[in-house]
């Protein structure tokens, strides 16, 4: 089963919760930034209609929680579990979009490598109008043509905000993935985790 569809250690009795606070104080934001997403205080668990009957952790070990994130204030949660649907997450559109990730407290990144616009940053983002159900063309970062830059909203020791920028009425996959070997040197967490959504509607199955 793949739980990084958008995008961990077992959240301590937050197995069935719907929402978690982010931990440590809230990471700050950037000067210059204009973006209109903010630092929410909480984010989501999991995508709509979805949990986990045997209790596997929804995010990989080095993340806390995350959550995708609008310009209107809302977060969404993104993880699947091995109950619910398996349709991916669908987000609104004509809005800013964006993702939130918070650390654990006791594994701090290594923020000196966040530049996102060279040829292996820590954070790629693609969005295409691919069919994550297609055998030819399934997935947005296939498409070297689809990459786009992200931008870091806020950042710090608990966590990282990144804005996808602004997106309009078109169905879109979006995928943003994380490199986590050189956020987290010296720890092997996964070497590569992902999130994989939806931008207005959900993809056609019979594609």
């Amino acid at each position: 089963m793949n739980r990084t569809w958008f995008l961990g250690i077992g959240l301590v009795g937050c197995a069935d919760a719907a929402s978690v606070a982010i931990p440590m104080d809230p990471p700050a934001r950037l000067a210059g930034v204009q973006s209109e997403l903010v630092v929410p205080e909480r984010c989501p668990i999991w995508a709509p209609g979805n949990s986990d009957a045997a209790g596997s952790p929804p995010f990989p070990d080095d993340i806390y929680v995350a959550c995708a994130v609008d310009s209107t204030g809302a977060t969404y949660g993104i993880a699947t579990g091995d109950q619910g649907p398996t349709d991916m997450v669908v987000l609104p559109g004509d809005r800013e979009l964006g993702v939130m990730i918070a650390f654990r407290p006791d594994l701090p990144p290594d923020l000196r490598h966040l530049d996102l616009a060279g040829p292996n940053p820590v954070f790629r983002a693609f969005a295409a109008p691919v069919n994550v159900y297609s055998y030819d063309e399934c997935c947005a970062e296939d498409l070297p043509n689809a990459r786009f830059p992200l931008e870091v909203v806020a950042a710090g020791p608990s966590g990282i905000l990144l804005s996808a920028g602004h997106f309009d009425g078109q169905r879109l996959q979006l995928e943003i993935d994380e490199d986590n070997a050189r956020l987290f040197p010296g720890f092997t967490p996964d070497v590569l985790w992902n999130m994989r959504v939806y931008v207005n509607d959900a993809p056609d199955r019979h594609n």
